[in-house]
């Protein structure tokens, strides 16, 4: 199929997800009630995203395929970040939402990345992402827990960027000040591969120390 929410193993769940794709599109909304149109279509739209099948990376996975043949032999903007998604609710009806707004609220956190054609400007599609939900406040300081233990990880997508993207001809990485660090610095870095960090005046001066002492380095281990 060209177009649809995801391949998911079962013609009968790729038919209905383009079916509430196209109803996405029509109605502009997500909303299930209006997907469904009544109450039949409602619970209807309710099974397939319940069903073990449909799961959010296959979705995900469905649409960055589409997104890497449009960014054959173009220059493409990698362009991530993170947003929090919080809902009005009581207790007796989070089902499964963690906490977000530092706490004060619940929802879900959803990390993305899209492409856009750096000459044009127009979106490409997603390249890769993100969904999840806490559990709580984590006990164990952060600086004392594994990377792949961080909510950090998430910005490493670049390197799924990698994968997703082989086809264009140029990537530059576009993103928040907030994914600055050491590992996805020594990760992901590479040949058609750089990265644009949000700038600051001391991120700059940081910058120019980092090298030069990089330099020094190197000239010591040749010298």
């Amino acid at each position: 199929m060209d177009w649809s929410l995801g391949t998911f193993g079962d013609l009968r769940h790729d038919k209905r997800g383009t079916a509430i794709l196209e109803a996405m599109v029509a109605r502009k909304t997500v909303c299930l009630k209006r997907l469904g149109g009544d109450r039949a279509g409602e619970e209807r739209v309710g099974r397939f995203f319940a069903c073990t099948k449909v799961t959010t990376a296959k979705i995900i996975a469905g649409w960055s395929r589409h997104t890497g043949a449009a960014c054959a032999g173009r220059h493409v903007l990698a362009i991530d970040d993170t947003c929090e998604v919080k809902f009005p609710t009581t207790a007796q009806r989070r089902r499964g939402l963690g906490p977000v707004k530092k706490g004060r609220a619940y929802g879900l956190l959803v990390h993305s990345m899209i492409a856009v054609d750096a000459a044009s400007g127009a979106c490409l599609g997603l390249v890769g992402g993100q969904i999840w939900t806490r559990d709580g406040v984590n006990p164990v300081p952060h600086d004392k827990r594994p990377l792949e233990q961080r909510e950090s990880m998430r910005w490493l997508a670049a390197a799924q960027a990698k994968r997703v993207l082989q086809a264009a001809a140029m990537v530059t990485v576009v993103d928040d000040r907030e994914s600055e660090f050491y590992a996805k610095w020594a990760r992901v870095p590479a040949a058609g591969f750089p990265r644009i960090p949000e700038q600051t005046g001391e991120r700059a001066e940081w910058e120019a120390d980092f090298h030069a002492i990089r330099q020094f380095w190197l000239s010591a281990a040749s010298g």
